[in-house]
Parts: structure tokens; C-alpha cells; sequence
């Protein structure tokens, strides 16, 4: 079974693919946010970043061989954690997510794309637990991901990175949900 777990964000998207619970490839999406033509900087439209990333995941689904998708989606959470601060951002990161799941119902169909929130697939784990735990269970992303994917935290106390390492945990999620479902039928 070939899962594919993804984090989504305009940022940086992390994805994951596990091969019987092995990870065998991670990536980081990163749209180009800007473009620079004789010295002139032009912003590039959100809907084009989100392109950007539906590209690289068309790449990624060609070369993975029946693939079920595990995303993360928008949960109240979100808007809980970015208290006294600039909401904007929750917008786009909502279109992100619904144009990733769409995109990913039209490739395999809805019965083989699963959605999880953030607080359920967690369980209520910090960013810096889930990457532990994954760099100790995982020494594929230990030795080729650990490093460049290390959480950094910003002014105001929010926390970047860790991208690859949901992505790989939300799809050992997917996969314990399967598992559980087909044992019960």
C-alpha cells in the first residue's frame, strides 16, 4: 500500500510517501512567491503558487503506483493558535488545502483520499515531539531530512518547519486508520 501524506501551506507544502509503513521519498514544496524581469519584482498571484504546487504533486502521483492520499485540513485549532495575530494568512491556507483535496479526489477518487485534522491526527503532540519521534522512527528521513527540516521559532513564539515530518506523520495515521477499518470488516 502506497500512502501519500500531505501538510499543506502556501509556504512550504511537506509530502510524504510510505511504502508499507517505509518511508521512500519526501519533499518540500516551496512556490516561487516572486518574479524579477529587468530589476522589476512582480508578486506571483496566489492561485499561481497554488499551480506551482499542484504541479509537483502531478509529478509526484505519476511516479507513485496506486497511491491513497492523507491530508491534513483546516480545523478550528488553526485559528486558535494564531491569537493576537494577523489572520489573513487562514484564508489561503484554506484555498491551498481545497485545491490540494480536489486535486487528489480527481486523480484516485474520494474513496481513496482521506482527511484529517491537524488535532486529531496529533493527538495534541507539539511540532517538536512529532519530529523527534519521527527522526527516531524513520531513518530515511533521519539521515536525508532532519536537518533541512528543523523547527525554527520565529518572533511572537510561532513555529516553522517540520514539514516533512507531518507529512510523513499524517500519512502513518492514514495508515493505522486503514488498518484498523479493514480489521473491523
Amino acid at each position: 500500500m502506497n500512502i501519500i501524506g500531505i501538510d499543506p501551506s502556501i509556504g512550504c507544502t511537506g509530502v510524504a510517501v510510505l511504502e508499507a509503513g517505509k518511508v521512500k521519498r519526501c519533499a518540500r514544496i516551496k512556490p516561487k512567491k516572486q518574479t524579477q524581469l529587468k530589476g522589476d519584482i512582480t508578486k506571483i498571484p496566489t492561485w499561481k503558487q497554488i499551480d506551482q504546487i499542484i504541479e509537483a504533486l502531478d509529478l509526484l502521483h505519476s511516479e507513485t503506483k496506486d497511491p491513497i492520499y492523507s491530508i491534513e485540513i483546516t480545523s478550528g485549532k488553526t485559528a486558535r493558535r494564531v491569537k493576537n495575530q494577523n489572520i489573513s494568512g487562514l484564508g489561503v491556507y484554506g484555498m491551498v488545502v481545497g485545491q490540494i483535496v480536489r486535486w487528489a479526489i480527481e486523480r484516485v477518487g474520494p474513496d481513496r483520499v482521506l482527511q484529517f485534522y491537524e488535532n486529531e491526527w496529533t493527538g495534541g503532540g507539539s511540532k517538536d515531539a512529532r519530529q523527534e519521534q519521527c527522526r527516531l522512527v524513520h531513518p530515511f528521513y533521519a539521515q536525508h531530512w532532519y536537518e533541512q527540516d528543523k523547527i525554527k521559532t520565529h518572533s511572537g513564539g510561532s513555529k516553522k518547519g517540520g514539514d516533512v515530518s507531518d507529512a510523513i506523520m499524517i500519512a502513518e495515521y492514514a495508515e493505522r486508520h486503514i488498518n484498523i477499518r479493514s480489521s473491523i470488516s
